[in-house]
């Protein structure tokens, strides 16, 4: 009796093991699945837009600017924008090798992110910069007043 009652628990210990092994497989097989699948999206957000390609097109504003700007010399950051909007990061990310510096308490030019170009008429009007460059829908170069080319 005490054989027969062994075979089953031998039997039962497969039985166990077996559906542990299958559960452990299929967890392993979802996790594989929504892996690949958050992979695709990934690569098709990318490849169709995403924020990658969204931040280069935004950058892409900034772009008139570099003739004007000095290399090796810094070159201030001004905008009427919350910081959040990261207009900044973008003109760093577009204008290499200028050296784009937030704010412009240091320094004679500096670029001048705005919301609309009577924004920038406006900041021109009341501050030490006069405008040295507009190109269109808010952005300009400044140079501050006192400066000599």
């Amino acid at each position: 009796m005490a054989g027969r009652f062994a075979h089953l628990r031998v039997i039962l210990a497969i039985a166990i093991l077996t559906l542990f092994t299958i559960i452990w497989m299929g967890m392993l097989l979802i996790f594989a699945v929504g892996g690949i699948q958050q992979a695709v999206a990934d690569r098709g957000q990318i490849a169709g837009g995403g924020q990658a390609a969204l931040f280069a097109a935004a950058g892409r504003r900034y772009l008139p600017l570099r003739p004007y700007l000095p290399i090796g010399e810094p070159v201030g950051y001004i905008a009427d924008q919350p910081a959040e909007d990261s207009g900044y990061v973008r003109a760093l990310y577009t204008l290499p090798p200028a050296v784009i510096v937030e704010g412009a308490a240091c320094c004679d030019l500096a670029i001048g992110d705005f919301s609309s170009s009577a924004a920038a008429a406006d900041f021109v009007a009341r501050d030490v910069w006069r405008l040295s460059a507009d190109l269109g829908d808010g952005l300009v170069l400044l140079e501050r007043a006192g400066r000599t080319p």
